[in-house]
């Protein structure tokens, strides 16, 4: 009966949790001295008045909030410390995270017409995607208006993402060749489990890096007022564990650690950020994905289209996959020559970066010794030199085992992305099967060179190397 009691009164409210406790009050010197020595309770929840900080404790307030769960006001907190040094390098770097984070406020609203025209699952999906989310975040992604009907609108967004991508390039190149230290989160998960073997329990720790926006839960109570709430951690047998669980099976900790950022940290960053541009605008805008909706909606009944079918129902949308932004593509030949130039710095001053490729000298470094895998890349820059100018030559290698001994089989061609980075391929649907089987399946391709990707026009070969049944289906 008691702990029916205890049960109805914790589902109530009227019986605090046995990890709850009372609020902190603390200014922001405060709360980082606190976080750094582990004096905060890992079960306590800190209020946080930031509005007497300095410029720099303020940056460091964004990046604090970056890395763990109030994302959503970094770029309010960055403007707070540009007003007292417009010249804040960390508060610059950040402003530019905050406004890419931005560009997001209410995008649960705003795409919501467009999930309606794609169907019941897509509305579930934006539901459970709200409803997992905490209170403060939830109300960051439904601060909008609904006002993106189609696919190529919400391509548009994506557009402006790549925009503000690039602005944290150039934060990120701001910061020069001096020697900046970042704050880094991690989160620190012990595992208690039983070996049947030796009839014995064991600890488990695994770290997780990087940022935890859904983890560290943040509320805005007031204008730099911030209350930072026990961690959560999202654990193998799915349910959500408070920070610490009240379970002795699983424990969690937040780790706070001070890291230095050189020159090579800093390309690094860069080349997360180019990758992240270019992927995000090779997959969501440069080709026109407009009716994309349509078919979608077209297929919601379930029942699997063949590839004939998709074929006919990719030609009743006139743009879809139809070149949309030209310029862009030209963009990834500058980049990739700045990758090529970051590349042959550190391959020239790899000694004076790692000291060897143990990366002995990136001890507390943002990029630790593992960047220092790999001396020497002369190989790596030439196929990407080649690859950049035109067309190159192109091995697969392959082991038979049809015969004994095993033999090695090898297949050469020539790529050339060069048609495609000109823009001169401005219809993808060019390149898909058009030719089916009785059963629907794909036998045929247009162009076998794949719009000049596969000078040679051997693409059917080369895929055949690996798949001898490429395009030759069995109908059943």
């Amino acid at each position: 009966m008691m702990k029916l009691m205890l049960v109805v009164g914790l589902a109530l409210g009227l019986v605090p949790p046995i990890w709850a406790s009372d609020v902190k009050t603390m200014n922001l010197t405060e709360f980082f001295q606190a976080e750094e020595s582990f004096e905060l309770s890992d079960l306590q929840e800190v209020q946080v008045n930031s509005n007497q900080a300095d410029a720099e404790s303020l940056a460091l307030l964004a990046e604090r909030l970056f890395y763990t769960g109030g994302f959503i006001y970094v770029n309010e907190v960055a403007d707070q410390a540009l007003k007292l040094d417009p010249n804040n390098k960390r508060a610059k770097l950040y402003k530019a995270f905050g406004n890419w984070i931005d560009l997001s406020r209410g995008l649960l609203k705003r795409v919501t017409p467009l999930a309606r025209t794609v169907g019941y699952r897509a509305l579930q999906g934006l539901a459970e995607l709200r409803d997992s989310m905490p209170a403060g975040m939830r109300q960051f992604f439904l601060d909008g208006i609904e006002d993106i009907q189609t696919t190529e609108e919400l391509q548009d967004f994506f557009l402006a993402n790549r925009f503000a991508i690039q602005k944290i390039g150039d934060a990120l190149e701001e910061l020069g060749d001096d020697l900046f230290v970042m704050t880094h989160y991690s989160l620190e998960v012990r595992y208690r489990y039983f070996d049947y073997w030796t009839q014995t329990w064991y600890w488990y720790t695994d770290i997780y890096s990087g940022p935890h926006w859904g983890n560290c839960p943040v509320s805005r109570i007031a204008p730099g007022v911030f209350v930072f709430e026990p961690c959560t951690w999202n654990g193998w047998d799915g349910r959500h564990y408070p920070y610490p669980p009240p379970s002795s099976d699983i424990q969690v900790r937040l780790l706070r650690q001070q890291l230095i950022t050189d020159r090579l940290d800093i390309e690094a960053l860069k080349g997360v950020v180019n990758g992240m541009n270019i992927a995000s605008s090779l997959l969501l805008s440069t080709y026109s994905l407009a009716g994309l909706e349509n078919i979608t909606s077209k297929l919601s009944s379930g029942i699997p289209a063949t590839n004939e079918e998709l074929h006919h129902l990719f030609q009743e949308q006139p743009k879809f996959l139809t070149l949309r932004d030209r310029e862009w593509l030209s963009q990834i030949r500058l980049q990739g020559q700045e990758f090529l130039d970051a590349l042959e710095w550190y391959q020239q001053n790899f000694s004076q970066l790692c000291g060897s490729e143990s990366g002995e000298l990136r001890q507390g470094h943002f990029f630790g010794p593992q960047i220092c895998f790999l001396k020497d890349l002369n190989k790596i820059m030439l196929t990407a030199d080649q690859a950049l100018r035109g067309s190159f030559p192109y091995e697969k290698s392959r082991l038979d085992w049809s015969e004994w001994p095993p033999v090695h089989r090898h297949y050469n061609t020539r790529i050339d992305f060069i048609p495609f980075l000109q823009g001169q391929i401005t219809d993808l649907r060019a390149l898909l099967p058009n030719r089916f089987n009785s059963c629907g399946q794909s036998i045929g391709l247009p162009d076998e060179s794949l719009g000049g990707v596969f000078p040679l026009g051997d693409f059917i070969e080369f895929k055949r190397f690996d798949d001898p049944n490429f395009l030759r289906p069995v109908c059943r």
